[in-house]
């Protein structure tokens, strides 16, 4: 004889208002399938078309509002918690920034850390009471102090082995902490110039003029040679020096004093010399003789 297990039904009811123990009822309004518990009629939901809608799609594939289902590699092809986005091998923020906050160390197991295509700047924490350095192991190589007390970089003596292939040199040099006011900015390849670990000398202007007030202090005197070749032509040699050393500016500084004479004379110097602006010397050669006139 055929059984006919009969299952309470609504295309109204959100879910049924009592059930009798292993009594079963289905909602078409939430698309749940319901149980009466076996020990005290307590409805319980234990399936329905909601549920396998959720997982009736390709495994591996993110799919909005359903189940996530992996694939036979036990992987998804994308992931997304609030603003992060997990996509193939990049993790980027939707929006605002991304913050890595380990509860001790970062650590990056990479040949290299690439932050040529977009960083610009790199920031420390200022008035950390903590340093930033730059180390391997337990030797730190260079050490970045935002005290604001007594702010500096430290270049220990762990990196010099670097500093030395880096120059050429071999020499050997004591830790030597080099010291910036607060006023100052410094690039990185000015950075890279202090870690020859030549102290940055703000002296030496002052060291200059020791030097020359040395010089005239001792009274040097220039002693000069008495002896002239007759047959050196002064004047060719001074009419040749003064072509030479003709330039444009000249020609209008003889102009701003008003010496017509020597301007023009200039312009013609210039047209010999460069033949290819002769045509622009020849206009301002008859510019300088109206202002000459109208004066």
């Amino acid at each position: 004889m055929t059984q006919i297990i009969q299952i309470k039904r609504s295309t109204t009811t959100v879910a049924p208002s009592t059930l009798a123990q292993g009594e079963l009822a289905y909602s078409d309004q939430t698309s749940k399938l319901f149980i009466g518990s076996a020990t005290n009629g307590t409805i319980l939901t234990i399936g329905g078309k909601i549920y396998v809608d959720m997982l009736d799609h390709t495994a591996g594939v993110l799919t909005a509002s359903s189940a996530i289902v992996v694939d036979s590699n036990k992987k998804i092809d994308n992931l997304i918690v609030d603003n992060i986005d997990l996509n193939g091998n990049t993790i980027s923020s939707t929006t605002g920034n991304l913050v890595l906050s380990p509860s001790s160390n970062l650590v990056i197991n990479s040949s290299s850390v690439d932050i040529s295509a977009q960083a610009t700047e790199f920031k420390v924490l200022d008035g950390s009471s903590t340093a930033f350095t730059i180390s391997e192991d337990t030797n730190n190589y260079i050490t970045i102090d935002t005290t604001n007390s007594s702010e500096k970089i430290v270049f220990n003596k762990n990196e010099l082995k670097s500093v030395e292939l880096f120059n050429k040199k071999k020499k050997k040099s004591k830790d030597q902490i080099v010291e910036f006011q607060k006023d100052e900015m410094h690039t990185f390849s000015e950075w890279l110039t202090v870690s020859k670990f030549k102290p940055i000398d703000r002296n030496s202007k002052k060291k200059e003029e020791n030097i020359l007030n040395k010089f005239i202090s001792s009274n040097h005197k220039i002693t000069p040679n008495n002896e002239i070749d007759e047959n050196y032509d002064l004047d060719v040699v001074y009419e040749d020096n003064h072509n030479n050393l003709m330039t444009e500016t000249l020609a209008k500084l003889y102009l701003s004093q008003k010496n017509y004479e020597k301007a023009i004379q200039s312009y013609k110097i210039l047209s010999l010399k460069f033949p290819k602006k002769s045509s622009y010397f020849a206009d301002q050669i008859k510019k300088i003789k109206k202002i000459k006139k109208s004066n």
